[in-house]
């Protein structure tokens, strides 16, 4: 996925990928880009990755605690799960979501 393909837009002097994570568990809860123009201000590292947590936690309504990682776009134009290793502070493929996620088993209904 090209996030700054536009033909009317000029080519993108920066481009950031960032994942929002569970800081014990690793498990990712946002996808964060940041794509800088010509003429733009540029953002710091700090202001990133601050708002990239507070647009985690307005969608998700998590408590628990966050952090950022860094990452390659290239990371995620396959269909693949990621996970981050919180020790290692890389990304760790968990699956490839080239298969349907297993379906959950309906509950039986009681007769009265």
């Amino acid at each position: 996925m090209d996030i700054s393909a536009s033909p009317e837009l000029p080519e993108p002097e920066e481009i950031h990928t960032m994942v929002v994570y569970d800081a014990k568990t690793g498990v990712i809860v946002h996808r964060h880009h940041v794509v800088t123009y010509p003429g733009a201000q540029k953002k710091t590292k700090e202001q990133l990755d601050a708002r990239a947590i507070e647009m985690a936690k307005a969608r998700t309504d998590s408590t628990k605690p966050l952090a950022v990682l860094h990452a390659a776009a290239e990371a995620f134009t396959q269909p693949v799960e990621y996970k981050v290793d919180v020790k290692k502070k890389r990304l760790v493929k968990v699956r490839e979501l080239t298969e349907k996620p297993p379906r959950r088993k309906k509950k039986a209904k009681r007769r009265k």
